[in-house]
């Protein structure tokens, strides 16, 4: 665990800053710095309310689409273990940084992407880094690593908690419809009617996938815990057994630091 005053150091030597979530201090690379500012003004509460409410210390966690690691880094004080995955070089360069600045030992990360196959797939963006890294834009591509969430999950036991916002590949991944009826995680995705339609979609074919999804679950609920239908609606949702009022809200004590890298 790093001193104050061993901090304060870091903080000087490199471009870093502190971050404050729920009350957990953390200190990340100083950009996005915006992003980070947002955090701290409380625009992505829902989200880490929803990464708490279905926290515990049996649960392990898998960031599909970590970026620069808020979510890996907030949910690593939480559950069990997390499995952390971003194929955006730029970014998960900043995420590994993240992570080693701030010594967490139940992290690992895996520079990679979740597909409907295994092998190799294309991402683009205007700017690496960003958070909008996508399968469907084809500027400055990159060629990465590629796997299905089943053969990832393969080694990891339940339960199972799936923060999913990998910017339109979602709808490739639920294709394996199966292996949700199988498996059951608690999932909270986003989705990405703007980036399907940019790959020449209507939305149509991912919105029925991720609904055939949605229907092995008894409760679908928005990240605030509203009951919500998605068979009307596109936008964030999460997909659970367990009512929004019954899943944890409990947050647990942060465990040991350190941080176990992975590359795939």
């Amino acid at each position: 665990m790093w001193t104050e005053t061993a901090r304060h150091l870091l903080l000087q030597l490199v471009q870093l800053r502190q971050l404050t979530i729920d009350g957990f201090l953390f200190v990340v690379e100083s950009e996005p710095d915006d992003y980070w500012n947002w955090i701290e003004q409380g625009i992505y509460f829902s989200d880490f309310a929803t990464i708490r409410r279905f926290a515990s210390r049996e649960v392990t966690c898998i960031d599909a689409g970590a970026w620069v690691g808020a979510y890996t880094l907030y949910a690593s004080k939480l559950y069990k273990h997390v499995h952390a995955i971003e194929p955006d070089p730029v970014a998960f360069q900043i995420l590994t940084n993240n992570l080693t600045a701030n010594q967490i030992d139940n992290v690992s990360l895996y520079e990679c992407a979740l597909m409907d196959y295994a092998g190799l797939t294309k991402i683009g963006s205007t700017i690496l880094g960003c958070s909008c890294t996508r399968e469907s834009c084809h500027l400055n591509s990159v060629t990465v690593p590629c796997t299905t969430l089943r053969k990832f999950c393969k080694t990891i036991p339940n339960p199972l908690f799936i923060k999913m916002d990998v910017e339109g590949a979602e709808a490739h991944i639920l294709q394996d419809w199966e292996f949700f009826a199988e498996r059951k995680p608690d999932l909270m995705l986003s989705t990405h009617l703007e980036w399907w339609k940019e790959g020449g979609s209507d939305g149509h074919g991912e919105y029925e996938t991720i609904s055939k999804v949605g229907r092995l679950y008894r409760h679908a609920f928005n990240p605030c815990g509203d009951k919500t239908d998605f068979n009307v609606e596109y936008g964030d949702v999460v997909f659970s057994d367990k009512k929004s009022e019954d899943a944890s809200k409990e947050a647990r004590q942060p465990s040991p630091n350190g941080v176990e890298k992975v590359i795939q």
